[in-house]
């Protein structure tokens, strides 16, 4: 926690020919958090034989930003399922 804090890099030439020095900042954080994910479905869904139905999770929150994937308790998803981002039609 104390390393947390703004570190800047600055290149310098000492001004020589009129050259000003150039610096960038880096700001060094604790930020992390975890995800928040929402399922947008009406529970509980009734999907008779033949038709589609897709699943939307969505992410609200989480430092890195988290990356959503379908799985299934069957090992794999249906050959027929599509996963686009967080939306998983089968």
């Amino acid at each position: 926690p104390q390393d947390y804090a703004n570190y800047s890099c600055i290149a310098s030439v000492r001004n020589v020919c009129g050259i000003p020095d150039r610096s960038v900042i880096f700001q060094l954080t604790d930020k992390t958090a975890s995800p928040l994910i929402k399922l947008l479905v009406e529970d509980p869904i009734v999907v008779n034989p033949g038709q589609t139905v897709s699943l939307v999770c969505i992410t609200t929150a989480g430092e890195p930003p988290p990356i959503l994937t379908w799985v299934s308790s069957n090992d794999s998803l249906p050959q027929r399922s599509v996963v686009k981002g967080g939306t998983l039609t089968l």
